[in-house]
């Protein structure tokens, strides 16, 4: 139920929330909102728009998660048992909203009988009113309007006379205005999108660890490297080329976690986007009792370990301190790649990388032997 969207955060579908927190991110454009309830008032026909609409409230009310107590029965539900962030739900319920907007406009585009205009007039006037009652009793109470609602409110008016104006012109001529609400709507998503960027400049985002990096990009070899700390960025490791055994990655193997765990020492309590999971939320200091295993990291190609604090384990041997980051060379080290003989031992052939990629991993070598990779067995992998 971790960010499950808070009841206050369901203002978000009149006015947007410029540069705010993006799992509970909600408004669809002000825009769409008001197509999608015309096309409950009678731009849209058949039971498409009902099934859209249920769909709207069902995907609005799993988003809000735990903050609807009922609701709390759901996760343990088969398949609901595998998600999580309820907020994501919202992706589920902009689709819906924008189909609802889109059948709007192909309604907003074809023959309206008198019936439905006098539905839709009303419809158009109570939103044009609650816009502006709401915007000046929010005035009123707080003595000022902030830019999203002044931004939402601005939407709504314009959007509805865009409209109205619309339905007072043959079904022909409406396609310019089906053309400017399209426009609208992208000023909208655009404006409210470009908030939520932060540029940084790339020296300062691969500053972290990178003295650290930098030495570690002038080894030889092919090795890994492992922090029970982060205390090489992803950003950073990626910049100068160097590969790790831990880091955030949303998509596990099970077999790899148990492992991991073995090697790590930080024992597993749940799921995480991380390994190792950072249980206290400060990663710096999260696993400082847990004591990583030299031997089995060994197994995983890690050479060098990296720690925001020190460590005390056999096989570890300390190198140098630099920013705040203690440098470990694992003795245990194994290279990705080695031939055991029948009694499990190493054996003296070489073994020749010839190519390392994602998909494709091609190496020469004579037996007799047992040839092992230090790389995950992931299904579908054939020698």
């Amino acid at each position: 139920a971790t960010f499950s969207l808070p009841a206050a955060r369901l203002a978000g579908l009149l006015a947007p929330d410029f540069g705010a927190f993006h799992e509970w991110q909600i408004y669809p454009g002000v825009l769409v909102f008001l197509l999608a309830t015309l096309a409950l008032c009678g731009l849209a026909a058949g039971g498409q728009k009902w099934f859209w609409a249920g769909a709207a409230v069902v995907c609005l009310l799993l988003a809000m998660g735990d903050q609807l107590p009922f609701l709390g029965w759901i996760t343990r539900l088969p398949g609901f048992d595998l998600l999580r962030v309820p907020a994501r739900w919202v992706i589920l319920l902009q689709v819906s909203l924008l189909t609802l907007a889109a059948l709007a406009v192909d309604g907003f585009t074809r023959e309206i009988l008198p019936g439905k205009q006098k539905w839709l007039r009303l419809a158009l006037f109570f939103l044009a009113s609650f816009a502006l009652v709401f915007g000046i009793g929010l005035w009123i109470v707080t003595g000022r309007l902030s830019l999203a609602f002044t931004w939402g409110m601005a939407g709504m008016l314009l959007g509805v006379a865009l409209v109205a104006g619309g339905l007072r012109l043959p079904c022909q001529r409406r396609q310019i205005f089906a053309w400017a609400l399209l426009g609208l709507c992208l000023l909208d998503w655009g404006a409210v999108d470009r908030s939520l960027f932060l540029y940084k400049p790339a020296q300062g985002i691969n500053s972290q660890s990178e003295a650290v990096a930098q030495y570690l990009s002038l080894q030889p070899g092919i090795f890994r490297i492992y922090s029970p700390s982060y205390s090489m960025p992803q950003q950073t490791a990626a910049h100068y080329g160097l590969e790790l055994a831990d880091g955030v990655d949303p998509l596990q193997l099970r077999r790899t976690l148990e492992f991991m765990r073995l090697a790590s020492g930080v024992p597993q309590t749940g799921y995480s986007v991380t390994v190792p999971p950072f249980s206290g939320g400060d990663p710096a200091t999260a696993n400082q009792s847990y004591a990583p295993d030299a031997e089995k990291l060994g197994l995983l190609n890690v050479r060098y370990v990296l720690s925001a604090y020190r460590l005390d384990v056999p096989d570890l041997d300390y190198r140098f301190k630099q920013d705040g980051v203690y440098l470990y060379e694992n003795l245990a080290f194994r290279p990705r790649a080695w031939l055991e003989n029948s009694q499990g031992g190493r054996a003296n052939a070489p073994v020749e990388i010839q190519a390392w990629r994602p998909n494709a991993i091609q190496i020469q070598v004579e037996g007799p032997g047992r040839l092992v990779l230090s790389e995950v067995d992931y299904p579908g992998w054939q020698a």
